[in-house]
């Protein structure tokens, strides 16, 4: 299988010559992808395996290298070259959940560069995609819980699930990982989806015989909306379930896919629809068209995505755009959503914007159903602390309303 490779802030010749050099090292086959632009720039088949990075590229600061590597659903090795980059760049990288393999003056030392590679096991898409098919048949998957928090009150009010694998050969892999590598094959992302969804009805129907009556929200790629065979397999899915437990599923339309054809999105989520389910704009802020699939699709719900939640303070451009999106929510009759709350300061801030409901590591981290349950049971029957429920949440271990 070729090693796919990227380069950044060369120029051709050099990138040639770099190539020729590392396919002779190694001994492998490579394919060069070429520079993608965080502006769009030319398109790849894959995200490459390691992208070599000329240290000035690292000058304009991180932030343009997640940008890139949002174009890609996922983070490539790095190799950095040229010693002007200085070790905090560097601690920073990791820090921020990059995969420095070495730093680098060019020209480059085939052997070293042999050593390095060589002992990384790159997890190539189309053999991830394999393995993601093999864990769904071996049921390696498993759906955690984050609890969703009513500003108003501090109740929780609703769970979003959330996929994890433990795979028996790799051991746990990252989500972003393997839901990046399933969303670029439908089939893959069908069985990894249908099989969640099935995980979760069961667990509906458990939880509501034991007295927990709370709306969960599952990711539902966008391109499947436009998946007929999706759509079928998912309605006669919920066909079989009572009424109540297919009120309780809020599909979380992911909006890092450009949603291709409104009319196809919206006979999908009103097929879905028309059995109780609801809908969720997840993400918001940080894909395509969210404008118009706000305006044209029946979402009752719009989150709003934890990059922005992160920049919230006190008169702040982050804080301003929460309040932007709130009052567009409000002419829509939409509820919103703020996802990644971490700190007191956060929650009090998106509260006096206005902001429905809460999730993040403020409240909880996702937890394993039956952690789920017991952290239910030790909460109080009110809030803890004032402030419109910023605090830890009050019991839900009555029915509640999903409305804030």
């Amino acid at each position: 299988m070729p090693l796919y490779v990227g380069v950044l802030g060369e120029d051709r010749a050099f990138r040639e010559e770099l190539i020729i050099a590392m396919a002779g090292t190694l001994g492998r086959q490579l394919q060069f992808l070429g520079e993608r632009s965080v502006d769009g720039g030319p398109t790849y088949t894959w995200v490459p395996d390691v992208l070599l990075v000329r240290g000035q590229c690292l000058s304009g600061g991180i932030e343009a290298l997640d940008a890139w590597a949002r174009l890609g659903e996922r983070r490539p090795f790095l190799l950095v070259m040229g010693q002007e980059v200085s070790q905090a760049a560097i601690d920073r990288l990791r820090e921020e959940g990059w995969q420095v393999l070495g730093q680098y003056d060019p020209p480059w030392c085939g052997e070293a560069l042999s050593r390095r590679l060589n002992g990384v096991r790159f997890r190539h898409p189309r053999a991830l995609q394999d393995e993601i098919i093999e864990g769904v048949a071996r049921g390696e998957f498993r759906l955690h819980y984050q609890p969703k928090i009513c500003a108003g009150t501090g109740r929780a009010v609703g769970l979003e699930a959330l996929a994890r694998w433990s795979s028996d050969e790799a051991g746990e892999i990252e989500p972003s990982r393997f839901i990046a590598a399933a969303e670029g094959n439908r089939s893959v992302i069908r069985a990894l989806t249908l099989h969640l969804l099935d995980q979760l009805l069961v667990q509906l129907g458990e939880w509501r015989q034991r007295g927990v009556s709370l709306r969960v929200s599952l990711n539902l790629s966008s391109s499947l909306l436009a998946d007929r065979a999706t759509i079928e397999a998912i309605a006669a899915r919920l066909d079989r379930e009572m009424a109540a437990v297919r009120r309780s599923v809020l599909f979380e339309v992911t909006e890092s896919v450009r949603i291709q054809c409104l009319e196809t999105a919206l006979h999908a989520m009103v097929t879905l629809g028309e059995r109780g389910v609801g809908f969720s704009l997840d993400d918001y802020g940080t894909g395509y068209a969210s404008l118009q699939a706000w305006y044209h699709l029946p979402f009752e719900e719009v989150k709003i995505e934890r990059g922005f939640v992160e920049q919230v303070r006190p008169g702040s451009m982050g804080l301003k755009l929460v309040g932007m999106t709130v009052k567009l929510a409000r002419d829509l009759r939409t509820r919103v959503v703020a996802e990644g709350v971490e700190t007191v300061e956060q929650a009090r801030l998106l509260v006096e914007q206005g902001c429905d409901q809460l999730q993040g590591f403020l409240y909880s981290q996702p937890l394993t159903a039956a952690e789920l349950e017991q952290w239910l049971a030790t909460l109080p029957d009110e809030a803890v602390t004032g402030g419109g429920g910023v605090g830890r949440a009050a019991s839900p271990l009555k029915e509640v309303s999903d409305a804030p």
